[in-house]
């Protein structure tokens, strides 16, 4: 007799366990919990004062990956950040720049970044290139802006100072350079794009 109500304990455990499991499963694959770190990335843009969400797109695969948004800062103009998430908007190490006002950011760069040689195992030094330069305090381009990137508010307060600096990079015909700690080339350059600025406000 204890034998079989055993059994049924077990049996009924089993089956919570696999309701259980499947709630969570879809909760996260396929419900609301699938999408709750690009919610909570459209709640935080919209909480930006001025700000206007253009665009917010992302890879879904497992879970949801590499947001990104394009938004646009009223009075200034649009800027597009990549790998977003909820720490973007508290405090993050890297803070990703696509593009700001009518410039689109190019990097090329040349080092060891995880190649090898399949027969001895040695790194190899290889080419990347990015459509993007991290602007945020670990970020390979923090040095070239002389205040703290740490947050998207961060970005859209220092617009016109960050706009200045893009500005300043030069076109693809004549790249600049500089070299990390790890011995990495960077080259980097803008291109220019037909982008919308909206007028300027009083306070500049």
């Amino acid at each position: 007799m204890k034998k079989r109500v055993l059994l049924r304990v077990l049996a009924g455990l089993v089956c919570l366990t696999f309701i259980v499991g499947s709630a969570l499963a879809w909760y996260y694959l396929k419900g609301p919990g699938y999408y709750a770190e690009i919610n909570a990335v459209r709640e935080r843009l919209e909480d930006i004062p001025g700000v206007e969400i253009l665009e917010l797109d992302c890879v879904e695969d497992i879970t949801i990956e590499h947001i990104s948004g394009r938004i646009n800062i009223a009075g200034k103009g649009e800027v597009t950040l990549f790998n977003l998430s909820e720490d973007s908007f508290r405090h993050s190490e890297s803070i990703r720049l696509r593009s700001i006002g009518p410039y689109d950011l190019r990097v090329e760069s040349e080092g060891y970044v995880g190649v090898y040689e399949s027969a001895t195992g040695n790194p190899v030094r290889s080419e990347f290139y990015g459509g993007d330069a991290d602007i945020g305090p670990a970020g390979e381009f923090a040095s070239l802006f002389p205040f703290e990137i740490a947050t998207v508010q961060a970005v859209v307060a220092r617009y016109d100072d960050i706009l200045r600096i893009i500005a300043a990079w030069p076109v693809e015909s004549n790249k600049a350079h500089f070299k990390d700690r790890t011995g990495t080339d960077y080259y980097y350059y803008v291109e220019t794009r037909n982008v919308q600025q909206d007028a300027p406000s009083n306070g500049g």
